[in-house]
């Protein structure tokens, strides 16, 4: 009876910290979207569009770059700390070491390359209409140098992940990134120059990295964020790591290859606006990301002191919180895109990305539902199946991509994002299923399946009854279309989740009854 006490102690714990863990993810992501999108509307409004695809065109580089030799370190990180770091505090401490060695190298590399690639990328890749090559050539160096700040920082966030304080980690990122911001839309306001507003940028992410090292040192010790270097951290960490990398490296290819492919072919003006749009989805996913940072190093320590069977639970209630949470947040996009991109870029931008955010918002579902199963694997140590499955993605993908943004534009490009999920779908889908959680690939399919259906019969039927009535475009209308449908879909949608989540809902809402009534609320 003592130990199944303790049991019950044990898990309320892990579900209060991971229940923490993603409301400050959540919340951080929210928040910093909505710092973006007021900066977003400066830069368009003051420097005009070429400014803004610049800017998006470094982010863009930054990120292919970053994600490409990250090596796959950061997630050995989480998963490493997240199991050893109250036992073996000695061995944290080589492995923060050694990945920063690596980690500050392939840094100094990079900028000195993209420092060297900056005048042909100008004449050769990015298509300019008002602005000078000289701007964008000195925007790149010194934006793009700053950025690539990302890859070492990326490693001390992965600490703060790895002990599930990430209340620091979500805290420092508005902070410091709402500074950058509001100092950029101030100098715009005051009508500082692209260079001031860039090297302002530039001084922002620095002093971002310098603070997450603060903050690495304060949770460790100063000694484990001085490079380093240990053969047997190499040694441990060296087929997951491989793994990993080929993971970051391909499915970074996939994520920003739409981007990338648009910056060849298209304006770099169009390139900022699919970037807004773009960074806009992907932001408001917050509930994916939140609970998928959340919950790798969760679904570790389960999996590791309780077994498959203790980590197969944690999952089912993770997974219903993605499928269910998201579509409410992805239909809200669409519905806002009209009149929030008339107001952030312009009504005739707008109306070109209408078609182009639904299309991201069903992709981005898509690889929402997969975040789980996926961090699922490598909880139990199969990132292999990830390898594979985004090498058959960008061989099966990639040159359609290619063709189908020079044929149809942005449209084409949200449609790209699609079409790569259908590829992770039929090949991953089946692996993870029957290799990791060990279930049947058709109940997975079925039990997704109806969640989406419910979604897309709720808010796709108020669309259709909207577009073939007078309420047309009426801004009340479409808000009280919107939370009529959300009613429709969660109750709807309450009959496919899992009976334990279904469970922690009806508590959830039985709680917040009775405090709504002023009624005493069990401690149990």
């Amino acid at each position: 009876m003592f130990s199944a006490f303790l049991v019950k102690v044990s898990h309320r714990e892990l579900m209060s910290r991971l229940t923490k863990n993603i409301l400050y993810n959540g919340a951080g992501q929210g928040l910093v979207l909505l710092l973006g999108m007021i900066a977003v509307r400066s830069i368009f409004r003051q420097l005009g569009e070429d400014a803004l695809g610049v800017i998006y065109f470094v982010l863009t580089l930054n990120t292919v770059l970053c994600s490409s030799l990250e090596m796959g370190i950061c997630s050995t990180t989480v998963r490493e700390i997240a199991v050893s770091f109250r036992d073996k505090p000695d061995y944290v401490r080589d492995l923060l070491r050694t990945a920063s060695l690596i980690y500050w190298m392939a840094y100094a590399c990079l900028a000195l390359l993209l420092y060297q690639l900056a005048p042909w990328l100008v004449a050769h890749w990015i298509n300019l209409h008002t602005m000078t090559h000289a701007s964008a050539i000195s925007t790149i160096r010194v934006l793009g140098a700053a950025c690539l700040l990302n890859l070492p920082r990326a490693l001390y966030v992965s600490v703060c992940r790895g002990v599930e304080r990430m209340e620091l980690n979500n805290i420092v990122d508005v902070v410091v990134y709402g500074l950058q911001q509001v100092g950029t839309v101030v100098i715009l306001l005051w009508g500082g120059s692209l260079m001031t507003m860039v090297y302002w940028q530039a001084f922002g992410f620095v002093f971002w990295s310098a603070i997450y090292m603060i903050v690495a040192a304060q949770l460790l010790s100063w000694s484990a964020v001085l490079p380093g270097f240990s053969i047997y951290v190499v040694r441990r960490n060296l087929t997951f790591s491989g793994h990993m990398a080929a993971v970051s490296a391909l499915g970074m290819v996939h994520m920003q290859s739409d981007k990338v492919i648009v910056s060849k072919i298209l304006t770099v003006g169009q390139l900022g606006a699919y970037g807004s749009a773009s960074l806009m989805v992907s932001k408001a996913s917050t509930i994916t990301s939140a609970v998928s940072l959340a919950a790798f190093p969760t679904l570790s320590a389960s999996f590791e002191t309780g077994g498959h069977k203790a980590a197969l639970a944690q999952y089912r209630k993770l997974h219903d919180l993605i499928c269910v949470g998201t579509i409410p947040l992805f239909a809200a996009i669409v519905v806002a895109t009209p009149s929030l991109f008339s107001h952030l870029l312009s009504p005739a931008v707008a109306h070109e990305l209408v078609v182009p955010i639904l299309f991201l918002c069903v992709g981005t579902y898509m690889n929402g539902t997969l975040n789980m199963p996926y961090f699922f694997s490598l909880a139990v140590g199969k990132p292999e199946i990830a390898v594979k499955m985004n090498l058959v993605a960008l061989i099966t993908t990639t040159l359609p991509a290619v063709w189908l943004v020079y044929r149809f534009g942005l449209r084409g490009a949200g449609f790209s994002w699609i079409l790569y999920h259908v590829s992770a779908y039929a090949y991953g889908i089946p692996r993870f299923c029957t290799e990791c959680l060990e279930l049947p690939t058709r109940d997975w399919l079925v039990h997704v399946g109806e969640i989406t259906a419910t979604g897309a019969i709720a808010y796709g039927g108020a669309w259709l009854l909207i577009v073939h009535s007078s309420i047309r475009y009426e801004t009340i209308g479409l808000i009280v279309a919107y939370f009529i449908s959300s009613a429709v879909f969660l109750l709807g949608s309450y009959w496919f989740i899992d009976t334990e989540f279904r469970r922690i809902m009806e508590g959830i809402a039985m709680r917040v009854w009775r405090r709504s009534f002023g009624l005493e609320v069990s401690k149990d």
